[in-house]
């Protein structure tokens, strides 16, 4: 056993990634480079479901921190995905998969507690019935606020509680049925006082505010075993978010999607990789006022479209041809996209393996990826401070303005990777 509590935490094993906690509840994860909170190149998924949120493109880690109790393992790839998993996949991908439910049988309670961590409690139960097996699960977790050597007292401290369960049925010969679903709700603070966004001279001394975050989300998968000629499984999966960032700010959105992928046999030589997926993207955000500021008229921090609703479909073709029995094998493939923001995007990859002996293999890849733009570069307001501009002049008019960065609506490109990589991975020492 690790000792780990968290998927973030876990990830910290992983080579080539970088994991860092910017606070008690909030992570920067990425591989490779360009790591931030708010990273937008690492696709995440969820037993096959993307996690990112199209508000700015990333990840919120607490969404899908499920208890590792309940997890099977977390795939991890470093390098561009984007053939297979789309637009995002620019540094890497990390699928966090649950165990099925009949290896999740009988019951088990798992405690904890520490300095920081107020109480971790996690309880899962799985049993069968006539044709197929289920588990349900619930955890609930409290971490203190951070110290801050300048400040004291970060005020960054949050609990969390979520439920949920897995349902998988296989009374059908050669098919397989699956539900599952959760639901969380969590409540967090940040410390606001902000000298930057906030100047003491218009400012009553704000310490913390309260956020919240809620979420629910469920899937249905059909599935046909894999040594068929074509196996193919059909994904219907449905995400919902409401977020509150305690800072003048909540959205609101609903993500509904339809994912098909199979794998057809053909022949000796070849192994093709199809699929399409269709998503169609809620959105609602409401920014409310500030009210510990002074100032008059209080103005937002954060402003967004209200209502937005928009789809993304993407289709992809990946074909595994062997050259050289046991020895040479080019994969190559590409994902047509269509997206909101950008329109169409291609992306392409190609891959020759070699194996030289049975303790060495070289590898040389090139391929395309993208990273599509957020709601937030695409149509926001964000203040980041407010200024008496009479100042500038030497004339205080004791009227402090808003100094905002916006977005950029219909001007906005993909950002565009085209990477060249080769590798040699040897056995050092022959196993037994």
């Amino acid at each position: 056993a690790s000792g780990y509590l968290s998927v973030m935490e876990s990830l910290r094993e992983v080579p080539g990634m970088h994991v860092s906690q910017v606070s008690a509840r909030t992570w920067a994860i990425s591989a490779r480079f360009y790591n931030s909170v708010y990273a937008n190149k690492q696709q995440v998924l969820v037993d096959g479901v993307e996690a990112y949120s199209p508000v700015f493109s990333g990840v919120h880690w607490d969404l899908v921190d499920l208890p590792l109790e309940i997890l099977e393992r977390v795939e991890v790839v470093r390098g561009p995905g984007a053939t297979l998993w789309g637009s995002n996949a620019v540094n890497g991908v990390i699928n966090i998969l649950t165990e099925e439910a009949a290896d999740l049988q009988g019951g088990q309670i798992t405690l904890g507690a520490g300095n920081e961590l107020d109480r971790y409690v996690s309880f899962r139960y799985g049993d069968q019935f006539d044709g197929g097996h289920y588990y349900v699960w619930a955890n609930n977790r409290a971490m203190d606020s951070n110290f801050l050597p300048s400040y004291g007292n970060a005020y960054d401290g949050f609990e969390r509680s979520i439920a949920g369960f897995r349902v998988d049925i296989g009374q059908l010969e050669g098919h397989k049925l699956t539900f599952s679903g959760r639901i969380q709700e969590s409540d967090f603070s940040i410390f606001s006082d902000n000298p930057r966004q906030f100047p003491a001279s218009i400012s009553q001394d704000p310490v913390y505010r309260i956020g919240n975050s809620s979420g629910a989300q469920l899937l249905a998968r059909y599935s046909t075993v894999e040594d068929l000629q074509l196996s193919w499984q059909l994904l219907f999966s449905y995400d919902l978010v409401d977020q509150n960032n305690a800072m003048g700010f909540e959205h609101f959105t609903d993500t509904s999607s339809i994912d098909w992928r199979g794998q057809l046999d053909a022949g000796s030589r070849h192994k093709i990789e199809l699929g399409f997926r269709l998503q169609n993207h809620s959105f609602e955000s409401e920014s409310t006022m500030l009210t510990d500021l002074s100032f008059t008229p209080s103005l937002p921090v954060v402003e967004l479209v209200p209502e937005l609703s928009f789809t993304k479909f993407d289709a992809y073709l990946q074909d595994e041809f062997i050259l050289i029995p046991e020895k040479l094998t080019l994969l190559s493939g590409a994902k047509l996209e269509d997206n909101y923001f950008t329109g169409f995007e291609f992306q392409p990859a190609a891959r020759l393996a070699w194996t030289v002996s049975p303790s060495q293999f070289v590898w040389a890849s090139v391929s395309n990826a993208v990273a599509t733009p957020s709601l937030f570069q695409h149509n926001y307001r964000y203040t980041l401070s407010y200024m008496d501009l009479g100042a500038l002049q030497g004339s205080p008019t004791g009227v402090y303005d808003p100094i905002s960065w916006q977005g950029s609506p219909g001007s906005l490109d993909v950002e565009n990777l085209i990477a060249y990589e080769t590798g040699w991975r040897t056995l050092v020492t022959p196993g037994t």
